[in-house]
């Protein structure tokens, strides 16, 4: 619970001049924790500058087939190959410097390829920085659905109920405490979310990072099929959870 002076909530304590980065306070049976001062911790990427071969240079590639970042948006590379394929990225070096984080973010159409309602798109928190992908909590997109999923010491398990998604609307998958939930920011509507009321997932230092998935086919003699691409990507610190994202400039 935050502190408030009045109608002003405190953002900082400064006592004997040293600014205090918790405070906490007796109920009458436990300490409880009531203010909390993070450092400020954001990174966001539009997408708007062409790399025909990868992500950029504020992304780090993990496995599976290149990315590329064409008309304002990451998508997969073609691959010239029937079987499907995907490929992991995470933004370099960001890892929050709280549990509680939040990733916003956009899907769209993946032009110039073809949209295909059997390429998962993926975005997970809670990850380690590295380029492991056998832990993390994701939220995962396919087919307009969308579902909450755990990677576990690389066991797989679907979460919470499976919810729908619209496209070029800005969403948000955060994790609050052992809550996890998508949201789409234009109606605060809840898509889906998990309770992780067993403390299941992975939840200390070493699980702050971002990470993020496409994948596509291109079936014999056709064009490229892809999952939605990404339009925009932000990991921030969750906040009031209310207000919009700055729109994407065209």
């Amino acid at each position: 619970m935050p502190l408030y002076v009045g109608s002003q909530k405190i953002k900082a304590l400064s006592p004997s001049g040293q600014k205090a980065m918790e405070a906490w306070v007796w109920n009458g049976s436990a300490w409880k924790k009531v203010f909390n001062s993070v450092p400020p911790f954001n990174f966001v990427d539009e997408f708007n500058t062409v790399y025909p071969d990868s992500l950029g240079p504020a992304w780090t590639y993990i496995s599976g087939v290149k990315a590329r970042v064409v008309n304002g948006h990451a998508v997969l590379a073609a691959t010239g190959t029937t079987s499907k394929v995907a490929y992991w990225y995470r933004p370099t070096d960001v890892v929050a410097p709280q549990d509680d984080a939040a990733v916003r973010f956009r899907l769209t159409a993946p032009t110039p390829y073809a949209l295909a309602n059997n390429n998962e798109t993926i975005v997970a928190l809670r990850c380690t920085d590295d380029a492991s992908t056998n832990d993390g909590v994701w939220a995962v997109f396919t087919g307009g659905k969308v579902r909450i999923m755990t990677m576990i010491d690389g066991t797989q398990a679907a979460r919470g109920p499976e919810g729908t998604y619209p496209i070029d609307v800005d969403l948000e998958f955060r994790a609050v405490g052992r809550t996890f939930s998508v949201v789409r920011l234009d109606t605060q509507a809840v898509l889906t979310s998990w309770p992780d009321s067993a403390n299941e997932s992975k939840m200390d230092t070493a699980h702050r990072a971002f990470k993020i998935a496409l994948t596509g086919n291109y079936p014999l003699f056709q064009q490229q099929y892809n999952s939605p691409a990404l339009d925009r990507f932000e990991a921030k610190l969750p906040d009031s959870f209310s207000g919009k994202i700055q729109q994407k400039k065209s």
